[in-house]
């Protein structure tokens, strides 16, 4: 299956001289669906929007988030513009390849089920400050980076490790307490009544 293909170009779209566009080819959402949710952040500022699609329940908000993103990281990086000056100047979803699946029916017939793909563009532009007004504050995008991972995964092994020493652990207190070789306590039965009951007799 084709994955989500993310591809930047820092372009003139208006007449404005940091405008920057961030174009997920491929992503398996039929266009209708993500047309929902990209008229709702038409115009709007790029935090507005981030906090918006962070809380919605629909499937596209997954892949338009992952475009809006990157285009707020090319301007900033390209172009060296305000993340909280920035506003979506253009959202477009268009159709991609829409590939055919088959389901098995009654009297040996099949019937087609359809996988459609988007392609979801976006443009950012940043405006002035008075235009825009009072800074947004810029929503924080939470995260699971690889330190913290081997973190979790380190902890996780010393736990193992300790659990696994006190069951080691508790194993030699109980052969110790059937041999009767801790100090201060009464021998149990595999004590002298050990040598008792062995039928060789002389072993020990």
């Amino acid at each position: 299956m084709a994955k989500d293909v993310v591809k930047t170009a820092d372009e003139k779209v208006s007449d404005s001289p940091k405008t920057t566009r961030a174009i997920v080819r491929y992503a398996h959402i039929s266009p209708r669906k993500a047309r929902l949710v990209a008229n709702l952040l038409r115009g709007k500022n790029v935090a507005q929007a981030i906090t918006q699609l962070q809380h919605l329940r629909l499937g596209a908000s997954r892949p338009i988030l992952k475009a809006l993103q990157s285009a707020i990281a090319s301007a900033e990086h390209n172009l060296k513009a305000k993340k909280e000056l920035l506003s979506i100047d253009k959202i477009l979803v268009n159709q991609g390849p829409v590939t055919a699946r088959w389901s098995p029916r009654a009297y040996g017939r099949a019937a087609p089920i359809r996988r459609p793909t988007s392609h979801i563009e976006i443009v950012v532009v940043e405006g002035k400050e008075d235009k825009v007004g009072k800074r947004m504050i810029f929503p924080v995008i939470p995260k699971r980076p690889k330190k913290i991972k081997e973190e979790k995964r380190e902890k996780d092994e010393s736990k193992e490790a300790g659990a696994e020493e006190g069951i080691e652990a508790k194993r030699e207190d109980f052969q110790k307490k059937a041999k009767g070789e801790e100090k201060g306590k009464r021998r149990g039965f595999f004590g002298w009544r050990r040598k008792l009951f062995n039928r060789k007799g002389g072993e020990k």
